[in-house]
């Protein structure tokens, strides 16, 4: 091929990439003209003001209430039933009698013992006289008290045995529930009620793992059950095990708490949130404010936009956070946030860096 053919093809390719370079340059020019005339992307979202607070690290447990004074009331002895003197859910005194066993045998025993001791007391009185006379040796008096002695002690373990089979309250309780009946025979050692005490204070026994089992007596922890009762009560740590579980390798500890209202009963299972850290300030915000990336937590701050701005209310600006904690839906951010921060909450999943925003208050919970 010539090279004026060579020439005459290379000249009609420049210019048909001429001609489609004025074309695309053409489209992109109209394209931009087009984008120009569109309103700037904008996202709607409700807003959250930071708010400084301080919060206690927390954990929170499963607790349970103790009396301070319980017992289960048994009987020592065999017997039959005599008299039930306190229904089940009554109040019953120190040293009331809850129940009697039948008595009958023993008594009249007591009443046999009780008239040879008479006559032994008088016999010992008589020889003591005749031996002051130097009529009867000394040994005659002695076998004579020795008599008197031994009906003294028969006596006093009949009245030990009968005092077992009344059996008495050992302190102001609340006798659990039973179904005594006169007549039952009773075996020895069978369980009669539960007797609880009259008491404005319960225990509340709770467990912490090691790691966390910093509590000293004295400090603070809240009692809540939730559908019982509503808000937390304060309960005061009394004791701690001195010893972990070896199973567990979780401490005990008992806290003490008013119930001066009698709400709460003996075997209640609570929620005791333990106090596990020292103090910390920072902002609140709630936890849907809160984003996650590879980098770590963070959130979109709101910066107002210039008076007389047509769109939006605010420019979205990412910022990373740290937290301290969650509870109850709302998180604690202690570095990164200034009090008074106005931060994206509801909707901020849809925002990036520098996004137009319309900021909207936040929705009203019913």
């Amino acid at each position: 091929m010539s090279i004026k053919k060579w020439g005459l093809a290379i000249g009609g390719c420049l210019v048909i990439a001429l001609a489609l370079f004025a074309v695309k340059a053409l489209q992109i020019s109209a394209a931009m003209k087009q984008a120009v005339a569109y309103p700037e992307p904008m996202e709607t979202v409700e807003f959250a003001v930071a708010t400084p607070d301080v919060w206690i690290p927390s954990i929170e447990v499963i607790a349970e209430t103790l009396a301070t004074q319980s017992i289960e009331l048994r009987n020592e002895l065999a017997g039959v039933i005599a008299q039930v003197h306190v229904r089940a859910g009554e109040t019953i005194k120190k040293k009331q009698l809850f129940l009697s066993l039948e008595t009958s045998e023993e008594q009249a025993k007591l009443a046999a013992i009780q008239a040879n001791l008479k006559l032994a007391e008088t016999d010992y009185r008589r020889m003591v006289s005749v031996v002051e006379k130097g009529a009867a040796s000394e040994s005659t008096k002695d076998q004579a008290e020795a008599i008197r002695d031994s009906l003294v002690a028969a006596a006093d373990e009949l009245e030990a045995t009968i005092n077992k089979m009344n059996i008495r309250s050992p302190f102001d309780a609340i006798a659990g529930l039973h179904s005594l009946e006169v007549g039952q025979y009773l075996m020895p050692g069978e369980l009669l009620t539960t007797l609880v005490g009259v008491s404005d204070v319960l225990w509340v026994n709770f467990s912490l793992p090691q790691q966390l089992a910093k509590l000293n007596i004295g400090d603070l922890v809240q009692v809540s059950a939730d559908g019982f009762y509503t808000g937390a009560r304060e309960a005061y740590i009394i004791a701690k095990a001195p010893v972990a579980d070896t199973s567990s390798r979780n401490v005990r500890f008992r806290a003490e708490i008013t119930n001066s209202d009698g709400l709460l009963i003996s075997g209640m299972a609570l929620v005791a949130n333990v106090p596990t850290d020292a103090a910390q300030n920072g902002q609140v915000l709630p936890v849907t404010a809160i984003r996650y990336d590879s980098n770590g937590p963070y959130v979109y701050r709101l910066e107002p936009l210039e008076s007389g701005s047509q769109r939006g209310t605010h420019r979205a600006r990412k910022s990373y956070v740290e937290l301290g904690g969650e509870r109850s839906q709302q998180a604690l951010v202690v570095d990164g946030l200034a009090a008074d921060d106005i931060i994206a909450s509801v909707g901020s999943f849809k925002l990036r860096e520098g996004i137009l925003v319309n900021a909207l208050l936040p929705t009203p919970s019913l």
